[in-house]
């Protein structure tokens, strides 16, 4: 059975927590998609008809210095 907690160490541990989210850490521009598809070895199982391609991936993208964003 688990014993209960005291509301100050709840708090204690909430403002933990809350410190932990409200800390930026590595920011970066772009975002990360999960991408599908096929690859470029022609006799892979991913050409076949009705084959869904490969497993997702995360793929990130970063925008191109100059460029616009649409």
């Amino acid at each position: 059975m688990k014993t209960p907690q005291s509301l100050a160490s709840l708090d204690q541990q909430r403002t933990g927590i809350a410190s932990q989210i409200a800390a930026p850490g590595d920011l970066r521009s772009g975002s990360v998609t999960p991408t599908t598809g096929r690859c470029g070895r022609p006799n892979c199982h991913c050409h076949q008809l009705n084959d869904p391609g490969h497993v997702p991936i995360s793929a990130y993208l970063r925008p191109n210095p100059g460029e616009r964003a649409h």
